[in-house]
């Protein structure tokens, strides 16, 4: 057998004689109840005891990806949500939580008292993060690179440089201003009026946003000369990196589900 086990073995963790087994190599098909045990013993899916396991649809993969492509925006989001919770679970290996559906976990979040509801994985292979809670979902994956995440994150003075200019309070000013005119160029002028700072702290700290590519700056000519104009660009790294940081000014947090399997170093 592809998995390497004898019919005596697979019998014993079906609960059939081995006559049986080789009965249905021999072209002969098993009772439909024993299908999930047939398929969980072997570790492949019921669809591959068939050999229609590259048909269209029946992977799950494709599944998902029909399951989503047929709903609407806000209800396929909820989906996915739904659907992440329960990778993740997976990932856990906890034989408590295979029957329970994610959605089932989700409705046990409390949002009425002032915790925050996550769940975390984190082993050898990777780390996974989600928050629970009906406020401000989401899920984040991160299999370990191959050269560890000191490697990935090893550039201390860029990250450095990062949090210094975000640790400005204007700077968070201009970010959530500016990310309220999307689509729109707006003047050092109006960015000053609008977020209480003066026009030269404005233009110092859009000249470091535009560094690390947030915003760009052009020149609008009007009746009066060239007047500088900003824009944010079309990019959704703020809004996670943000989530994080609030995060780490959480106190009341619950542990929806945790598992640390790790004994190497994180950096």
């Amino acid at each position: 057998m592809k998995r390497g086990i004898t019919q005596e073995e697979l019998g014993n963790l079906v609960g059939v004689t081995t006559q049986a087994v080789s009965k249905w190599e021999r072209g002969g098909t098993p009772d439909a109840e024993l299908l999930p045990n047939i398929a969980r013993a072997l570790r492949v899916s019921i669809d591959a005891l068939f050999d229609m396991e590259q048909e269209k649809g029946s992977r799950l993969e494709d599944m998902i990806i029909e399951e989503l492509y047929s709903k609407e925006d806000k209800e396929a989001f909820e989906r996915a949500v739904s659907l992440c919770i329960a990778i993740e679970f997976g990932l856990f290996r906890i034989n408590s939580l295979k029957n329970k559906a994610a959605a089932e976990m989700m409705d046990s979040v409390n949002d009425e008292n002032d915790h925050e509801y996550y769940s975390t994985l984190l082993t050898d292979d990777g780390l996974v993060r989600v928050r629970l809670s009906q406020n401000g979902r989401y899920f984040f994956i991160m299999p370990e690179p191959e050269m560890g995440y000191r490697s990935f994150l090893e550039n201390i003075e860029d990250l450095s440089k990062t949090f210094r200019l975000l640790a400005e309070k204007d700077t968070l000013k201009i970010l959530f201003f500016m990310y309220q005119r999307i689509n729109k160029k707006s003047s050092s002028e109006l960015i000053a009026e609008g977020v209480g700072v003066s026009v030269e702290k404005v233009e110092k700290l859009m000249e470091q946003l535009e560094e690390f590519n947030l915003v760009e700056c052009s020149d609008v000519e009007t009746v009066n000369g060239d007047l500088k104009a900003y824009a944010m660009h079309k990019e959704a790294t703020i809004v996670p990196l943000l989530t994080f940081a609030r995060e780490l000014n959480v106190n009341k947090v619950f542990d929806f589900g945790y598992v640390y399997k790790r004994e190497k170093p994180i950096f």
